[in-house]
């Protein structure tokens, strides 16, 4: 049933090709589990808020290219309509963007990670120095202008309906002098092309 459904929503070759990605994962799971490397990558499996684990590639030297943003997050049961007032089960702040994001992950996985961004002049950019920090990331960062900031609703299935407020800090080729040869990966998130 599930795979004639699949067939009719995507086509029967996007059928096919997901199966056999389904078919793939299983197996490099199962190699994994065999070798005892289970251990490292079950924290792609857990979900966003999983227990993290280092995987054997621990030492690697690694760093992100990206911005970053304050943000204000809300648990909502559902999103409101136009007009409609909606209470919030839980609330908290915390650093976000795409650079900030991979680069906490990636001090998750190899045991660190540097990222080079831009942070506003302000108290935000003082607390999301501060917090990366705590994670494991060193903070190569120019600063000026404003922290952008952003705002997001959680609702009952997971979805992220998202608000930013200010302007991109992207990182720039002249704020930043390092020999890129030192790491073993680079991440771009954003930046000047000619930082890229």
């Amino acid at each position: 049933t599930q795979e004639g459904l699949l067939e009719r929503v995507l086509g029967k070759r996007a059928a096919e090709a997901l199966r056999q990605e389904a078919e793939d994962l299983v197996s490099v799971l199962a190699v994994e589990v065999l070798e005892g490397r289970d251990r490292c990558h079950g924290a792609h499996l857990g979900g966003k808020r999983g227990r993290a684990f280092r995987c054997e590639t621990s030492g690697m030297h690694t760093a992100v290219v990206g911005h970053l943003e304050w943000v204000e997050f809300a648990r909502v049961e559902r999103l409101p309509e136009a007009g409609e007032i909606v209470h919030a089960d839980e609330v908290w702040e915390e650093t976000g963007g795409g650079g900030a994001v991979a680069a906490v992950q990636l001090a998750k996985l190899a045991g660190e990670c540097t990222l080079v961004t831009a942070l506003g002049a302000d108290e935000l950019g003082r607390r999301v120095r501060e917090q990366l920090e705590g994670q494991g990331v060193t903070v190569l960062a120019a600063v000026r202008g404003s922290t952008r900031r952003a705002f997001v609703h959680l609702d009952e299935a997971g979805e992220r309906t998202i608000t930013v407020l200010g302007d991109k800090l992207r990182p720039r080729a002249k704020d930043v002098e390092l020999d890129w040869r030192a790491f073993d990966a680079v991440d771009f998130v954003s930046g000047d092309p000619e930082l890229l």
